[in-house]
């Protein structure tokens, strides 16, 4: 199984664990492609996709490859040569499978439909909290109907801290 998981990351997974000394791993020097029994191509042409690093995840029969930056979309073949399994089987042909890099766009578009991450850091927490009291603290319930008299919205200071009171803002529970 051949699956693009980042825009410089592939993963294939074998039946049966490999041989590690089948198996040219590490990274390759800054920046350099490295001399691997992998080698990426567009499935379309004969571009190369250099390959920066393999190395073996968790388990002995799952491959990471890093790779240059894939291009959104696009259709690639992976061909790995010269690995055996742990029995010591080599391979008598080459593996040669096509897989599709990330579509970029639809990652970008679920980072941005989080809509409570007001403050855009990647997260929500007590900062974009701040932020939404701050905007629409001063109605409750969809309406101003007298509830929040006298109070108004927390101002925006991430470092402050908020007051600890036994009773609720306004007074009285009712």
């Amino acid at each position: 199984y051949v699956s693009a998981t980042d825009i410089d990351t592939i993963e294939v997974e074998f039946q049966n664990p490999l041989k590690p000394s089948s198996v040219k791993l590490g990274m390759s020097q800054e920046g350099r492609p490295g001399d691997f029994d992998v080698q990426v191509f567009e499935a379309d042409g004969e571009g190369v996709l250099p390959v920066y690093g393999v190395n073996f995840l968790e388990s002995g029969n799952l491959l990471e490859v890093k790779t240059a930056q894939q291009r959104s979309g696009q259709r690639y073949r992976i061909q790995i040569q010269d690995i055996a399994s742990a029995a010591s089987v080599k391979l008598k042909d080459p593996i040669s499978k096509t897989f599709k890099a990330i579509r970029m766009r639809a990652i970008q578009q679920a980072q941005s439909q989080n809509g409570a991450d007001l403050n855009g850091d990647g997260k929500v927490d007590f900062i974009d909290f701040t932020i939404f009291s701050s905007v629409y603290g001063s109605v409750f319930g969809g309406g101003d109907a007298g509830l929040n008299q006298g109070l108004s919205p927390i101002p925006y200071a991430p470092d402050s801290t908020v007051p600890h009171t036994s009773t609720p803002a306004g007074g009285s529970v009712q």
